[in-house]
């Protein structure tokens, strides 16, 4: 049965839109009794600026660096790793190689809300509503990043259902092409904790029909087998402090999830 004692999704405020000190973070994942703590803070493109969505590449150094030292601080009451949530992108895949060679970066998961258009201008998936390319094109793009070995699990594969919110066989189609990728390369796909996390702290049930995680997704999920891990995403400490126990119990079991102990 799952605990929180591990999290591989968790961010800095470097991105623009979470908030807290690295060494919060740390301090209440041990109060939490989590073990395990993995950074994964939104990857900088090198070419493209996004303020409010990914750190810039001059933080790259910053973020290792005080993230190296916290390691090494605490190194006897938690464990601790650094890496980075990235989309995929095909023309990045060297820059990411060179940023595990150059910095020591230690894991990349799959975090694929958008990608840029032929003028370099950046757009997201979920702003095309029922737009079957863009459904299609997501997938796509997270299979390919499946098959390149780079990254070590999917973060919120379901996503892309905030945008296709058509509840029809095309929608069937492309969750199964997910999950049938992740079970044959054995790559986790995460169960993301962010809107159960605001329904736990208001004391109240999230049916996940409305955002994710989506019902439909994973019912294919359970239903193919393939291995699932669970991520907080924390944009806040204290994020790192909820009990998600229950929550994750409950929905596992109603969708007989395959959810394993992942580590790197």
């Amino acid at each position: 049965m799952w605990k929180n004692t591990c999290n591989f999704h968790t961010h800095t405020a470097r991105c623009g839109h979470a908030v807290g000190e690295d060494e919060e973070y740390v301090k209440l994942a041990i109060e939490a009794g989590i073990k395990v703590l993995g950074f994964s803070d939104h990857v900088p493109w090198p070419d493209i600026l996004q303020p409010r969505i990914r750190m810039s590449p001059d933080l790259v150094e910053n973020y290792v660096k005080s993230l190296t030292f916290l390691k090494e601080k605490y190194k006897d009451q938690i464990e601790i790793h650094i890496g980075f949530e990235a989309e995929y992108i095909e023309e990045y895949m060297p820059y990411y190689e060179w940023m595990k060679v150059e910095y020591g970066i230690e894991y990349f998961i799959i975090g694929q809300h958008g990608e840029f258009d032929d003028c370099h201008e950046p757009y997201f998936y979920n702003w095309y509503k029922d737009d079957k390319n863009m459904a299609s094109r997501y997938v796509s793009q997270v299979i390919r990043g499946m098959e390149t070995g780079l990254f070590a699990y999917v973060a919120h594969p379901d996503h892309f259902l905030n945008g296709y919110r058509k509840n029809d066989k095309f929608a069937e189609n492309q969750i199964r092409q997910i999950c049938e990728k992740s079970k044959e390369l054995n790559i986790p796909l995460e169960l993301n904790l962010t809107y159960p996390r605001f329904a736990i702290m208001d004391g109240k049930v999230h049916d996940g029909e409305d955002r994710y995680p989506f019902n439909k997704f994973w019912k294919i999920a359970g239903e193919v087998g393939c291995p699932v891990v669970v991520g907080i995403d924390a944009h806040n400490p204290i994020d790192l402090m909820i009990d998600y126990t229950d929550f994750v119990k409950s929905f596992a079991d109603r969708f007989n999830l395959n959810i394993i102990d992942f580590t790197l």
